[in-house]
């Protein structure tokens, strides 16, 4: 009986050992369990073993133990008993440097010339991954969860099941199916990482057979295999587990990854399964899957897919952005995902209904269910969207199998494929929509081979871990079933399946079973979408099945996909309290008199400077101002232009009394716009103060210029405003380029005071004044003050721009009652935290005018304000400031940051509708143009009858009392939102095709500034469009141009200038930036595409400032110099560029992963780098956190004490006679010192051989190090890696050195002054101290290459060569303290030697900075110093360029020294006579001349004959990079002269 057909040992022979009840272990354990379950009985047990899989992935052992075993491996024997731990499978790749680790399952150890073993794959065939394959491997290790693409199956058998002959069949299905015993690993062709499939030649399938008493261990068994970890290197792809409970009552598992085959290949699996296990019959070996992928790749190489890319390119040339999720998504925003968490609802469509749908595609369509469901599909999307965009795309699975032969193969054939989707047109019939969908969908499928993979770089899709490119939803259609099978005599019925999960938003997936039913099931993630939403995608899909069966011929606006009572549940969650008073019969200067009689001596209104107004003395003066204005002619408009003062609310309040209607103006803005306002209103008159007089003479015209008055009259002045009165006119921006005024009424103004005070039990309020004049907000805190017997407070200008000085004033007045956007409240509270923390009184801070940031609730919690409550209101001018209010902070608010942030349920006597294109509700959590009903609704706009038509429509949803109170009109806003459950709105935006945004909450009507940039540019631009780019605060305009064909873009900038000085129109509304463009972008019906807009490219001219693109940084460079590394071709980099946009992939980006480690140390998470592609936001990934940031508080005492093994050294150590022939070690033999110190070794006649260490690099030979024959025979190359703990060396090898080697020079080290202590402490410190150790055991001469820079630890003028022991080095200086540490390591070791009477020759040698040559001498060196070094950069550009940099405040001391003459010092040192001096001695190469920068520029001008220019710091180095200069080397050097500007440096002393 076969048990198991394991990678690790390969079945000859089983016997049955025992049927007993005891549990085995090792059958758990081969289930990835690590409990096992005590009711399983184990039915066969392993008694023979066959070896001849000797090299399998199980025995992998140590590099050291493997050099040891070479020998015996190829004999054959057995090397299982070796362990395979992380630690040596970690050695062992960093000795094979060359061999991806991922080739690590089955190698062979092959000898070779070098002795060191080569590694061989033993692979019947190896060929390069299908995309498919990629892509999913790419995930699979991008994620954090290696069970993403399990596919997990249960089935129930019911007969007389033979588990070892099922057991056999699934064996054989390994043989006749390659990709069941494929491999995958990663290796490096034509310099890139690539994905490879090596095919292995014996079966990889897990099978274990278990006897049970109990269902209970079937989910136990079934979790265990869902939640396996396949190892995809070793092939290990599927498990199977076989479950017997009776002998008629089985159960089988089973599970795979979905790399090895998709849900197609899972039918072929199960159909050849059942014929090779009733039939017993041999099947002849599948066509291959690896010939389909060489086919693939053959197939872009040869340009076949050619036709099918520019069909794609040409259907996919505008895409549309990623699609907006559901407004009744958990979330306001997708996030970057490391791993897919996804839950599902499923209902089955009956016989009957899809009967109907098979049948209706049929009469209908002429088409099928699938093209159906696709169209009932994409209808639903566009109306949960809310017709959000006009264009979506959507993804359907294609198996991929077009050639009839692969109908026979498993594998990973599954493709996708993008169908891009436009709304309806108005009146289009299902059927006709049914009919578009198919043609598209058909022709679509006629070019489905191109992988997906290749179509998204061909058409260059930004990648994004958010969301899945080019489609978020996807419709999967599975023709065919694995529920069912036969097994012989046995009958088998699926009981559950684990699909593998997937990153998109939503699956929709439909299968369709034998007996004619359908399962409709709806996946998705679960942070999106609750339970509920997925069910509620799954009705509404439904609902449109079930209506397009009854009526296909329906246009498809007309379809009710919402039942009644979701919608009369909408309609109630719509309306606000209804309540009516005496008080709503009043104006608000009715409420305003009342208070005058009652508290006449009360504060009513105060400036900051102390001037105020009581609501006597307020009241008499506004009734003066009443008087004479009663006294005019003319229509009842009364423009104020006036500043924020006592004045303009004299203004406001006596124009009420008069019965007139106030119109403000801003003073700021310019004089044309406030002259065009005063033609559309034709006012009576317009009031003015001594600030403004003069502008109020040139605005009158016709109107009468009235000077407010300053003193009140002696006797009552009837009031003679009504509720129906009009109270004021807004002027806000117009599409037509004109503003347009907003006529609100007294009742509307009453409505909204009212309201707010019952909704937010507001009292006597003392009310900060900060908005401008011309705002909604304004009115809306003057009336909150005077309607409520509060006091106003007037912030002047100069105040209301400075958060710190608004604060104080807040704090001063002891304000309890604030109205400001929020990016007003967030430079207030961040900047004037601490004076609002003293003030106490501080009760109500309302936010409107754009979206609250959630941002805003933590800095408002820190407040630690016990009565202070933040709300959150929505509502345009045009229904009196608000009509939805939130509370956010405070006892029933939020009080915790989220992404969703409410608008609250509607005001009293307001309603707030959510209604579709056919102005019907739509239920709660589906978006939709908000309109709003009530008392609040305007009267409409001021001499626009058609736009006041169009906006205050009737409003048919009006209860009976609204109707009979005159408040039966709705205002459709033209914003989008959606209710939340307990009708709470949520505001998204502006409805599609609006030219209407808001800024820093001032509306802005994008057609109105593009009309005027025409029309003021004298013709220069044709025409302009205008989009929004941030958000809130960052929030700005860019304009984007058609000149004129004579016009010059180079004249781009001073019509830009022209523009600033002229454009009509508020600071608010100029943009930031023009962009000069061919053409503007339109949509098909031929508006003005905004969302395309903002995605041109082209060189943005600023306004108002002159910026100029900043250079790289350091850590920018860092990463610019990663990407060169990995990217193909020379891309042009800057702080902008994105990865992927410079021919960067997903697979790069995993080798970019691995360079950023290897020049910086820093380990970056893959989804860190996914998320910020940018160069800019990636280099910030270098920046160390203050969490992690290391300091100072390295504890060196500890880094720097003997081992246990070097102590044991010391005690056996003593002095090995010296020879006439020396054998010497060396490391850091391919550096610029080392390569001089190794031609000196090879030519002295003393140095019988030299051995290199730590050869890191495979590529270097002997040859590659010496051309002469002589010196190469005396030369052994040691690959290997500093930072191994042996330096890779074998025990042997380290045995046979000891024994033959006279002296040590540990020159070699990682030098990198962007890497930390911690990240160089193995290659520089544990290298000195394992090459230390071997030199006291031996009793030989140990010579260390330190630096000079250690002395400038000291911070002395001048230090001499002695020890710089009580000077240590902060952690972060990683390379200096790294020398120094090993300098430390080596006087700790020298005097236990002395303490022994040992007395071995230890020598540091610190040199200076080396150069090739010295200014001013000719060279000797054949060496090139490191391209990297910055002194020879700075040197070698100012010879080139005959330039120097500007050094003022760089106190740098040039101390050079030619690489020769320190390579010569180390040798005389080492082979000279020895020094019987105790202890360390020390040396240093330096010149003893040291060169001020001027010295040195006068050097370099001596040895050129000419004068060298002298530039700027930054000019220089730009001038250098243009001439080769390494542009991390650029932005070091700049870094290092700001930072050591001032700085006194330590020169080295040649004598002590």
């Amino acid at each position: 009986m076969i048990m198991t057909a394991n990678n690790d040992m390969a079945v000859r022979e089983s016997v049955v050992v025992t049927e007993g009840a005891s549990s085995t272990p090792e059958l758990w354990q081969m289930l990835g369990s690590r409990d096992q379950p005590t009711n399983i009985t184990p039915r066969v047990r392993i008694t023979d073993v066959d070896h001849k899989q000797l090299h399998s992935s199980a025995n992998l052992v140590s590099a050291r133990a493997l050099q040891q075993l070479t020998k015996s491996l190829h004999e054959g024997i057995c090397s299982t008993a070796l362990e395979d731990d992380s630690q040596s499978s970690s050695a062992y790749y960093s000795t094979y440097a060359s061999t991806p680790r991922s080739l690590s399952p089955n190698l062979e150890a092959v000898p070779s010339d070098d002795g060191i073993p080569d590694l061989q794959p033993q692979f019947e065939a190896v060929e390069r991954a299908s995309f498919a394959q990629e892509r999913i491997w790419f995930l699979h290790e991008y994620l954090t969860d290696p069970t993403t693409f399990n596919v997990t199956m249960a089935y129930a058998v019911q007969g007389p099941l033979q588990p070892a002959e099922l057991a056999t069949a699934f064996r054989a299905m390994s043989d006749r199916h390659e990709s069941l015993r494929t491999a995958f690993f990663l290796d490096s062709r034509d310099g890139e990482p690539q994905l490879f499939q090596g095919i292995l030649p014996e079966t990889q399938i897990e099978i274990s057979i278990h006897t049970i008493d109990s269902t209970q261990v079937v989910d136990e068994v079934y979790a265990s295999v869902r939640d396996h970890v396949y190892d995809l290197p070793r092939g290990k792809t599927m498990k199977v587990a076989i479950l017997t409970l009776t002998p008629t009552t089985h159960f089988l598992v089973l599970g795979f990854h979905h790399i090895a085959l998709d849900g197609f290949s899972a039918q072929i699996f199960i159909k050849d399964l059942q014929l090779i296990y009733s039939t017993g019959q041999i099947l002849p070996p599948a066509p291959r899957y690896r010939d389909y992928t060489l086919l693939q790749r053959q197939s872009l190489a040869n340009d076949t897919y050619r036709e099918s890319l520019d069909f794609w390119k040409s259907k996919l040339a505008n895409l549309p952005p990623p699609m907006p999720l559901f407004a009744f998504s958990r979330v306001a925003a997708r996030k970057p995902l490391n791993s897919y968490r996804v839950h599902s609802v499923e209902r089955t469509i009956g016989i009957s209904l899809a009967s109907k749908i098979k049948d209706t595609a049929h009469k209908v369509g002429g088409t099928t269910s699938f093209f159906l469901y696709l169209t009932a599909l994409r209808e639903l999307v566009f109306r949960l969207l809310g017709h959000a965009q006009r264009d979506i795309c959507l993804g359907i699975s294609d198996a991929g199998r077009a050639d009839k032969e692969a109908l026979q193969v498993v594998g990973m054939f599954v493709n996708m494929l993008p169908l891009q989707f436009r709304a309806a047109r108005p009146g289009q019939s299902f059927r006709d929509l049914l009919a578009t969908t198919t043609r598209q969908v058909r022709t679509a499928l006629t070019h489905a081979a191109v992988p997906y993979q290749v179509l998204l770089d061909e058409l260059a899709v930004q990648r994004s871990p958010s969301e899945n490119p080019l489609f978020q939803i996807l419709l999967n259609y599975k023709m065919g079933s694995t529920e069912e099978a036969t097994l012989g005599h046995c009958r088998a019925h699926s009981l559950r399946m684990d699909d593998a999960r997937t990153g998109l938003d939503l699956v929709i997936e439909v299968e369709e079973f034998v007996d004619g039913n359908f399962q409709v099931a709806v996946r998705g993630q679960e942070y999106l979408y609750g339970e509920e939403g997925l069910e509620f995608i799954l009705s509404s899909l439904v609902t449109i099945l079930e209506e397009v069966t009854l009526r296909p011929s329906m246009p498809v606006a007309n379809l009710a996909i919402f039942d009644e009572k979701s919608i009369t549940h909408a309609l109630e969650l719509s309306r606000g309290e209804h309540v009516f008073t005496a008080e709503h019969l009043l104006t608000v200067v009715h409420l305003f008199d009342r208070h005058c009689k009652a508290h006449p001596r009360d504060v009513a209104v105060k400036q900051a400077d102390g001037q105020f107004l009581s609501y006597g003395e307020l009241q008499g003066r506004a009734q003066e101002l009443a008087r004479r204005l009663q006294e005019l002619e003319g229509s009842t408009a009364v423009v104020v232009a006036c500043k924020p003062s006592l004045d303009t609310i004299v203004s406001i309040v006596g124009i009420h009394y008069a019965g007139c209607t106030y119109v403000p103006v801003d003073i700021e803005h310019p004089e044309e716009r406030l002259r065009t306002i005063v033609e559309d209103c034709k006012p009576r008159a317009i009031l003015y103060h001594a600030d403004t007089q003069d502008l109020a003479v040139a605005l009158a015209g016709g109107a009468i210029a009235v000077p407010t008055p300053q003193s009140g009259m002696d006797k009552a002045f009837p009031i003679k405003a009504s509720v129906n009165d009009t109270a004021y006119i807004l002027y806000t921006s117009g599409s037509t380029g004109k503003p347009k005024g907003v006529i609100v009424s007294h009742g509307n103004l009453t409505c909204q005071i009212l309201s707010m005070r019952r909704t937010a039990t507001l009292g006597k309020e003392t009310v900060l004044h900060q908005s401008g004049v011309a705002f909604d907000a304004s009115i809306d805190c003057v009336y909150a003050a005077l309607a409520g017997q509060g006091t106003l407070v007037m912030a002047p200008p100069e105040v209301r721009r400075d958060p710190v000085q608004l604060a104080s004033l807040m704090a001063r007045e002891q304000i309890t009652y604030t109205q400001m956007t929020s990016s007003e409240y967030h430079n207030l509270v961040v900047y004037g935290a601490e004076h609002l923390k003293q003030c106490v009184t501080y009760r109500n801070a309302f936010c409107g005018g754009e979206k609250f940031l959630s941002s805003l609730i933590p800095l408002f919690r820190a407040l630690e304000l016990p009565a202070l409550r933040v709300w959150n209101r929505y509502g345009p001018t045009e229904i009196t400031v608000s009509s939805s209010m939130q509370m956010i902070v405070g006892a029933d608010g939020l009080n915790r940051s989220t992404e969703l942030i409410p608008c609250g349920r509607p005001l009293t006597n307001y309603s707030v509708f959510i209604l579709d294109e056919q102005r019907r509700p739509v239920p709660a959590g589906v978006p939709g143009e908000i309109c709003i009903g009530g008392g609040g609704v305007a009267q409409g706009y001021l001499n626009n009858a058609r736009l006041t038509a169009s906006k205050f429509v009737k409003n048919i949803y009006a209860s009976e009392d609204d109707v009979r109170r005159g408040w039966d009109r709705l205002y459709r806003t033209g914003d989008r939102g959606y209710l939340l459950s307990d009708g709470s709105l949520v505001f998204l935006g502006r409805m599609e095709g609006s030219a209407q945004v808001k800024i820093r909450g001032q509306r802005v009507e994008l057609d109105e500034i593009e009309t005027a940039i025409v029309a003021t540019s004298e013709g220069r631009v044709l025409s302009a469009g205008v989009c929004v780019k941030g958000d809130n605060a960052d929030a700005v305009l860019a304009a984007y141009v058609v000149l004129r064909p004579d016009v010059q873009v180079d004249s781009l900038s001073s019509l830009v200038a022209s523009l600033a000085r002229s454009l009509p129109l508020p600071r608010y509304m100029r943009p930031s930036s023009f962009v000069a463009v061919g053409r503007l972008p339109h949509n098909t019906s031929g508006k003005l595409d905004r969302q395309a807009l903002s995605k041109l490219s082209g060189t943005p001219i600023a306004i108002e400032t002159n910026n100029h693109p900043a250079p790289l940084g350091v850590e920018e460079e860092v990463m610019a110099k990663a990407w060169r590394e990995v990217l193909p071709g020379e891309a042009v980099l800057s702080a902008e560029s994105n990865f992927f946009d410079v021919g960067g992939n997903s697979l790069l980006l995993v080798r970019l992963q691995k360079v950023i480690e290897e020049l910086t140390g820093k380990s970056v998470a893959l989804t860190e780098l996914f998320s910020t592609p940018g160069m800019s936001a990636m280099a910030r990934l270098l920046q160390p956190q203050e969490a992690t940031r290391e300091t100072t508080e390295v504890d060196w005492e500890s880094e720097t004490q003997l081992t246990p093994s070097l102590l044991s050294a010391i005690q056996t150590s003593s002095r090995c006679s010296p020879s006439s022939e020396v054998e010497v070690i060396l490391t850091g033999a391919t550096g610029f010192l080392g390569r001089t110190l190794l031609q000196q070794l090879l030519a002295h006649p003393r140095i019988a051989h030299v051995h290199c260490l730590a050869i890191r690099n495979s590529s270097v030979t002997r040859a590659s190090l010496t051309s002469n024959p002589d010196h190469a025979a005396k030369l052994t190359l040691y690959h290997g890696d500093l930072s191994h703990p042996t330096l890779s060396l074998n025990e042997e090898t380290i045995s046979s050195l000891s024994n033959r080697i006279g002296l040590v020079i540990h020159n070699g080290a990682s030098v990198s002054f962007l890497k930390s202590y911690s990240t160089l402490r193995a290659p520089n410190v544990h290298s000195s101290r394992f090459l230390l150790q071997l030199s006291i055991e031996r009793g030989i001469p140990f010579h260390f290459v330190s630096t000079g820079g250690v002395v400038n630890l000291t911070g002395q003028p001048t230090w001499p060569p002695v020890s710089v022991r009580n000077y240590p080095p902060p952690g972060e200086q990683g390379y200096i303290a790294s020398k120094w540490a090993s300098e430390r390591l080596i006087e700790n070791a020298a005097e236990a030697l002395h303490l022994r009477g040992v007395h071995l020759p230890v020598v540091v040698h610190r040199p200076a900075s080396i150069v090739a040559r010295q200014p001013g001498t000719p060279g000797t060196s054949q060496s090139e110093p490191p391209a990297m070094d910055i002194m020879h950069n700075m040197v070698q550009y100012a010879r080139i360029m005959q330039c120097f940099p500007a050094t003022e405040g760089v106190n740098w001391r040039f101390d050079f020294v030619g690489v020769d003459a320190v390579a010569s010092g180390i040798l005389a040192s080492a082979l000279g006579e020895e020094d019987e001096s105790e202890g360390v001695k020390y040396v240093h190469h330096c010149n003893e001349r040291k060169l001020s920068p001027r010295e040195l520029k006068k050097e370099l001008e001596e040895e050129a004959g000419c004068v060298f220019e002298e530039v700027e710091v930054g000019e220089w180095v730009r001038r250098a990079k243009e001439c080769g200069m390494d542009g991390l080397v650029a932005a070091t050097l700049v870094d290092l002269m700001e930072r050591q500007r001032g700085v006194v440096f330590t020169e080295m002393g040649l004598d002590c």
